[in-house]
């Protein structure tokens, strides 16, 4: 099966696109960063699941956005939600899912599993909780220079094992690295921590 995710920001966007693949080999996934690039990858890809942004660039000036939906009604869609009003947004109608991105990875797969099984997905309210406050810097989470220097990684969609050489580092040493800045970002895993750094601009 065939899934576009359409997002502005390239690394949550890879990130996300990794999971995926690594989660399910049978999935492939094309990313896209604008609304023109949404339309060329559903043109070319014939997509069962678009992922999109709301706040893709041009999406809110395209005038046929919602009629394109309207002429695709086989295409089952997903919004990535950034707060609790997403499943207000004008797309509503044609939305079979909302994916938070603060959700965890688990969750997040099988929401995109049953969005293509043709149930509607949307997670209980308190995966749309933010984990961190807007605009939180870095320094409030204080993290020490090695554990920031893996969290950049992390948001690259790295490996730990990619992480260790890169590093010159033991594979067991990135791990406790890794778990120690989900301890202090206050999430569940590494996909939750880089995309709560990517919204917090920590880029």
């Amino acid at each position: 099966m065939n899934i576009v995710i359409a997002d502005s920001h390239t690394i949550c966007r890879e990130a996300l696109s990794q999971f995926i693949r690594h989660s399910d080999q049978a999935l492939h996934v094309d990313s896209v960063g604008d609304y023109n690039g949404f339309l060329e990858a559903i043109d070319r890809n014939k997509p069962d699941l678009l992922l999109f942004d709301p706040e893709l660039p041009g999406l809110a000036e395209a005038c046929d956005a919602l009629m394109f939906f309207q002429k695709n009604p086989t295409l089952r869609v997903g919004i990535l939600a950034t707060d609790t009003q997403a499943d207000d947004t004008l797309y509503s109608s044609y939305v079979h899912g909302y994916f938070p991105k603060t959700m965890s990875s688990k969750e997040f797969v099988d929401g995109i599993q049953k969005v293509l099984r043709h149930e509607v997905f949307k997670p209980t309210e308190k995966f749309f909780d933010r984990v961190l406050q807007p605009r939180q810097s870095i320094e409030e989470v204080n993290l020490t220079s090695r554990e920031r220097q893996v969290l950049t990684f992390l948001m690259r969609g790295a490996s730990n094992k990619d992480i260790a050489r890169a590093l010159d580092l033991q594979v067991v040493t990135i791990k406790l690295h890794v778990r120690g800045i989900c301890r202090k970002m206050n999430v569940k895993n590494r996909t939750q921590a880089a995309l709560v750094a990517l919204e917090n601009g920590w880029e």
